[in-house]
């Protein structure tokens, strides 16, 4: 009896390890989608590219900041839901209920970091001109392209140069 409880629990930890490494690596396949966010140098050559009047400028500082508060909360609390369940499922005796919680509340703080992006490049729309809003999506195409990042989903680095070429 206790060499099936054994297998059980070991089961049901693969399980639910499986289930977070497919919420984070839809997470992280986002993330590595849209990139890491400009740094300031970078926000000045955009802004100098895109040719943003003060105001645009005054706002889109204003919408960084904000974002960046939201996402690092959203992030801590993403990081502190995977510790208590690697705790638990490390502990002597780990709680599938408990576990589940665990990874429930995790999937809820990541819904929400995923819906300030969407929220985040809304107002940035409505801060920008179509044209510059182009401009902008063009150069973060372009840095991620020189990173090495995949665009499309599905596509593959060599598709994004060819692309480039026939432009």
């Amino acid at each position: 009896m206790l060499r099936f409880r054994q297998i059980h629990a070991g089961v049901l930890t693969g399980v639910i390890l499986l289930t977070m490494a497919g919420v984070s690596l839809a997470q992280g396949k986002e993330d590595r989608h849209e990139g890491p966010p400009p740094s300031e140098k970078e926000w000045k050559q955009e802004e100098k590219s895109l040719g943003l009047s003060a105001e645009q400028r005054t706002q889109m500082k204003a919408l960084r900041e904000e974002f960046k508060v939201k996402q690092d909360a959203l992030r801590a609390q993403i990081k502190s839901r995977k510790e208590a369940l690697r705790q638990e499922l490390n502990g002597a005796n780990p709680d599938r209920v408990k576990a589940e919680g665990i990874v429930k509340e995790t999937s809820i703080f990541e819904q929400q970091a995923a819906m300030q992006h969407v929220d985040h490049i809304l107002k940035i729309r409505s801060i920008l001109t179509p044209e510059q809003f182009q401009k902008l999506h063009q150069l973060h195409e372009k840095k991620m392209g020189q990173k090495g990042h995949r665009m499309h989903h599905g596509g593959n680095q060599d598709d994004s140069k060819d692309e480039a070429k026939e432009k």
